[in-house]
């Protein structure tokens, strides 16, 4: 008895990827990791440029309240009085410098490197959705706590720069040797003071930013895609809840960077913030949070819009190329 083959055909030697399933409006596409990245650090640039100039004044405010003795007691007003009395309009752009730089590096560090990491995920077990979490996928969390601890390593010495000019300090440190490289040692070591809170802060306000992005685009598409309503419900509120879990964190830092003295050491995080609810009360962990609100909903959500005109525009780009 003869047995007949049946032939198989092979698979086309060039036959197309394919592309994952994703939702309109996420803040990563259906690239590869090396295309995601690119894209999210190109479009994350004009994020974080945008951020700064559009609510740098409300940081200002903020910073002062927070960080600076002399205003620890006053409201938000009487620091807008106090400062524009003082050194006019060009009061409320101390610091823009740092802040337009480092954001435009760590917007692009940071959407980059959620993009990148978030592509890199599929076909692993992080692409599939978390029991019990109503659809989230654990490469979205795995993406905030990459883009946390890249934007943590080059914010936090440009964030102390700011923070020193806002409160009129030099960030500049004394010469402590006569060897050059002691001193650059040191210099280096002082920028990045404030690097665990940074870390922790980061870690908790764009966690919460991915998430609920990845919620809302999935629960809310019609709202989140809207033309100009959608980039502020996800820069806008979105992020500005983020800043709400972290801010007590984020009064720390402040704290910590703009601290010249050892007063800090090596406290912890922790530590430092349960001695401001003792010493102070726990109303001093959310201080400069009107302002900060404000700061966050202005420019994230102008920094949204922004972001996904361009993403847009560079995805369809991509896919005619």
């Amino acid at each position: 008895m003869t047995i007949a083959r049946v032939p198989v055909s092979s698979p086309p030697s060039h036959a197309p990827d394919v592309k994952r399933s994703s939702f309109k409006g996420e803040l990563a596409g259906k690239g590869n990791a090396t295309t995601e990245a690119v894209v999210g650090l190109l479009a994350g640039m004009v994020y974080g440029a945008t951020s700064p100039l559009a609510g740098h004044p409300f940081d200002t405010v903020k910073t002062k309240m927070q960080a600076q003795a002399s205003h620890r007691n006053c409201t938000s007003m009487d620091v807008v009085r106090y400062v524009y009395k003082t050194e006019g309009v060009k009061g409320f752009y101390r610091g823009l410098v740092p802040a337009l730089t480092g954001g435009s590096i760590f917007g692009g560090i940071v959407l980059g490197a959620y993009g990148g990491t978030f592509a890199a995920c599929e076909g692993t077990i992080l692409a599939e959705p978390i029991p019990g979490t109503g659809g989230l996928r654990g490469a979205v969390v795995a993406g905030g706590i990459v883009s946390a601890a890249s934007r943590s390593v080059i914010e936090t010495p440009l964030a102390l720069i700011k923070i020193r000019r806002q409160t009129g300090q030099s960030w500049l440190i004394s010469p402590q040797s006569q060897h050059t490289l002691v001193n650059a040692g040191l210099q280096v070591k002082e920028l990045y003071k404030g690097m665990g809170p940074t870390f922790w802060r980061s870690t908790f306000m764009l966690g919460t930013f991915f998430i609920l992005n990845d919620y809302a685009v999935r629960l809310i598409p019609d709202v989140v895609n809207a033309p100009v309503v959608g980039p502020f419900v996800k820069g806008g509120v979105c992020a500005t809840i983020g800043w709400l879990l972290a801010w007590p964190i984020e009064v720390v830092k402040s704290r910590v960077q703009a601290d010249r003295t050892s007063n800090y050491g090596n406290k912890t995080t922790i530590r430092l913030i349960r001695e401001i609810v003792k010493e102070e009360g726990l109303a001093r962990t959310f201080r400069g949070i009107g302002p900060g609100i404000c700061k966050s909903f202005v420019s994230n959500g102008a920094a949204m819009f922004m972001f996904h005109f361009l993403h847009e525009f560079m995805e369809k780009d991509e896919s005619s190329s």
